[in-house]
């Protein structure tokens, strides 16, 4: 599987876990820096997708279009 295809969910993913877990552990002061680093990670996924608009279609999952019934 490519993972270059995925990058940015992948980004989006682990950063917000890890915003989510930090943001309890952080005083009323410094709460703009999670809101700061919340922009960054979406900034940096628009990026990368960005990037990724002229590359040609290609399936990531190996093409499975089943449901979990």
């Amino acid at each position: 599987m490519p993972l270059w295809a995925i990058v940015p969910e992948l980004t989006l993913a682990s950063a917000f876990l890890l915003l989510l877990v930090a943001a309890p552990f952080t005083s009323p002061r410094t709460t703009r820096a999670v809101y700061v680093s919340a922009t960054a990670v979406l900034l940096v996924a628009a990026a990368f997708t960005v990037r990724m608009l002229p590359w040609s279609d290609q399936n990531v999952f190996e093409g499975r279009t089943d449901s979990i019934d």
